[in-house]
């Protein structure tokens, strides 16, 4: 005959039991359900670029594909930059992220892995610059075309968008001219030069005798911008003077020219690993040189964000700009 103790003990045992099996067949549902996501997002990938990019996002987080590896796996930031410009869906390709991690969160692995001010400039890379750092934006809105540029401190006029040291016997520096000169008008264009964290201002001048435009690089740190109203009222005050530079000695034809594509043309790392394909008739960058491997002519182009690149010659154009 049991007494009431035994009872009391039987029944809590149950329902130990009973919660204990609950929270197992919770548990394995959630996991059938998540692995389901997964393999639904994973799914798309041959479908679905932005899926395609979560996948490879993950990868450069998580190398080894073993979630419990990922706080030991090295993080190659290098591809994850590669991956940013190729995005056109980042709210997409964060979805995805999530299904395929069974619930990991994007932006936070993000700036654990790279930081914030590496964050930053992902997100200005994969939103073409709508939000992160303007750095790597191709589009700024300080910086319009057809405003004068005049120095506010002694600047370095340079060929190439490219912090090259004065003393380097083949450095690109035109000319230094000195604080408070006219140098010329903004083209709208710029250049992030990404080793020395400079930002370069591309403006022109017209050539005294040909009146062809000849377009040359300044820091942005070192000048100001001006509309002509500006412009006009300061010179009631005094005269800004204006520094001929069209025509120096020195002046390279590289400076005036880019590089454009004319097929389907695939981008390089400088390391030549493939990145991205970019279609017809874009604007790649600025020729720096030419190599020939044996295999193929290949042209090293600086872009407008300031990434060194190459790209096989036979696919695109050298031409002046216009």
């Amino acid at each position: 005959m049991k007494n009431g103790n035994q009872y009391i003990s039987e029944g809590l045992t149950d329902k130990l039991l009973k919660v204990g099996a609950a929270a197992f067949l919770f548990f394995i549902g959630k996991k059938m359900l998540d692995k389901k996501a997964e393999d639904s997002a994973d799914s798309q990938i041959d479908k679905n670029p932005a899926a395609g990019q979560a996948r490879m996002l993950n990868a450069a987080m998580n190398p080894s594909g073993f979630s419990w590896m990922r706080t030991f796996d090295g993080t190659s930031t290098d591809a994850i930059y590669m991956i940013a410009p190729q995005i056109t869906d980042l709210d997409a390709v964060k979805d995805f992220y999530k299904a395929q991690t069974q619930g990991r969160v994007l932006h936070e692995d993000l700036i654990n892995e790279l930081g914030a001010e590496g964050y930053d400039k992902f997100l200005a890379l994969a939103t073409k610059g709508k939000s992160g750092s303007p750095k790597y934006s191709t589009v700024r809105k300080d910086i319009p075309a057809n405003l004068w540029i005049v120095t506010i401190a002694d600047a370095n006029i340079r060929k190439t968008p490219k912090k090259e040291s004065s003393y380097l016997p083949s450095n690109n520096i035109v000319k230094l001219v000195s604080k408070g000169k006219s140098i010329g008008i903004t083209t709208g264009k710029y250049a992030y030069d990404e080793s020395s964290d400079v930002t370069f201002i591309e403006f022109f001048t017209l050539g005294v005798k040909d009146k062809i435009k000849h377009y040359f690089y300044v820091a942005k740190s070192q000048v100001e911008l001006l509309n002509k109203t500006e412009k006009d009222k300061r010179e009631k005050t005094a005269k800004i003077p204006f520094e001929l530079l069209a025509g120096l000695s020195g002046t390279s034809d590289e400076s005036q020219m880019q590089v454009v594509s004319i097929r389907p043309t695939i981008i390089y790392t400088e390391q030549f690993n493939p990145i991205q394909q970019l279609p017809k008739n874009i604007i790649i960058g600025f020729p720096l040189l030419t190599l020939d491997t044996g295999k193929g002519q290949y042209i090293k182009v600086q872009t407008v964000q300031g990434f060194i690149r190459w790209v096989k010659q036979e696919d695109t154009i050298t031409q002046r700009r216009t």
